[in-house]
């Protein structure tokens, strides 16, 4: 499946798209970088979170496959290097620079809505709020 990425600025369609192929199943949700205009976060029905810099559409520069597919993996940016994602049951931070998962953490719940605070982040499910702060 396909991410098209069209920049209105450009009066060409062609000159102006970008085509991010790497999800096997429709993608669900799309979540650019607040510090880099280039990174984007794709996550799909095929239970893969997919780290992409959109001057290299070929292939994603990182991919973390999930056990589970579901609506939405709730996705934040951390700094300019890093992304937190709620899959598994658990809070993970990846590491976009080294492609490596940096922590895991199990929160015995499944994470429906991250919410990042200058001071640490909120993360719900259903009736649950749980705050994570950053020291």
């Amino acid at each position: 499946m396909t991410v098209l990425i069209h920049d209105s600025r450009h009066a060409s369609t062609d000159a102006a798209e970008v085509a991010l192929m790497g999800h096997t199943r429709a993608a669900n949700s799309v979540w650019w970088a607040p510090q880099c205009v280039h990174t984007l976060v794709s996550t799909g029905f095929d239970g893969n979170v997919l780290v992409w810099d959109t001057r290299r559409p070929a292939s994603p520069v990182a991919t973390y496959a999930t056990r589970e597919m579901k609506r939405l993996f709730p996705v934040q940016f951390l700094g300019d290097d890093h992304v937190v994602v709620g899959v598994d049951g658990a809070l993970l931070v990846y590491d976009m620079k080294s492609h490596a998962v940096k922590s895991r953490g199990d929160l015995g719940y499944e994470a429906d809505t991250l919410l990042m605070e200058e001071a640490g982040l909120v993360v719900a499910h259903r009736q649950t709020l749980s705050w994570f702060r950053f020291d």
